[in-house]
């Protein structure tokens, strides 16, 4: 569920915090890697971080728009993560 979005965060998916905050990521963002790659799922899984990844964001209601992921792992109970999307020029 995402907890929290920075302020790049409507520029790159039109959706202002009160329509994204507490709703899962993936119903929100739409991310898809190329080639099945699942990023999110092996950081979940392994809580090891990944860099640089390729994506393409389907935020609902807006265009697709491409982008370069980070994702890191949450070293607490919870079993989070931290996901940095870069926008591609």
């Amino acid at each position: 569920r995402v907890i929290a979005c920075g302020r790049g965060a409507f520029e790159l998916t039109g959706l202002d915090d009160e329509r994204v905050i507490g709703r899962p990521l993936g119903d929100v963002l739409g991310l898809v890697f190329p080639e099945g790659e699942d990023p999110v799922g092996t950081v979940l899984e392994w809580g090891v971080r990944a860099l640089a990844k390729p994506v393409q964001v389907n935020a609902e209601g807006d265009l697709p728009a491409r982008a370069t992921a980070d994702l890191f792992p949450a070293y607490d109970d919870d079993g989070g993560m931290l996901l940095v999307l870069t926008p591609e020029k």
